[in-house]
């Protein structure tokens, strides 16, 4: 059949798959590759002047703030409370404007648009 490759295994995880090279998934090509001290201290030294500017500041900040959440909220879980998600959130449409209902079982407005 054209377009399938034949089954193989990952070299990196063993995963049985019909893609087209040895790997089963780019992340296991990544980390089957060996990546040189050279390369290795191009890429620390570009990470460490990036954490050192504004943008580099606030990220780690956020990053340090987001796992310090992350552990709070587990550990409240453990302890059985629950802890509210983002996806929790809502918005109720219409707030404030309470005085323009009519207090029936209508909840029709007063003022018609």
């Amino acid at each position: 059949m054209p377009g399938v490759y034949r089954e193989k295994s990952c070299l990196e995880c063993g995963k049985v798959h019909r893609k087209r090279g040895p790997f089963c998934s780019q992340a296991c090509s990544n980390s089957h590759r060996d990546v040189s001290v050279i390369t290795r201290e191009k890429l620390s030294k570009v990470a460490t002047e990036y954490k050192q500017t504004p943008e580099g500041i606030a990220d780690t900040k956020k990053l340090v703030r987001d796992s310090v959440k992350r552990v709070e909220d587990n550990k409240k879980r453990d302890a059985g409370e629950y802890v509210l998600q983002e996806d929790d959130w809502y918005v109720v449409p219409g707030g404030g404007d309470e005085d323009r209902l009519i207090d029936d079982d209508d909840w029709q407005e007063v003022e018609r648009w």
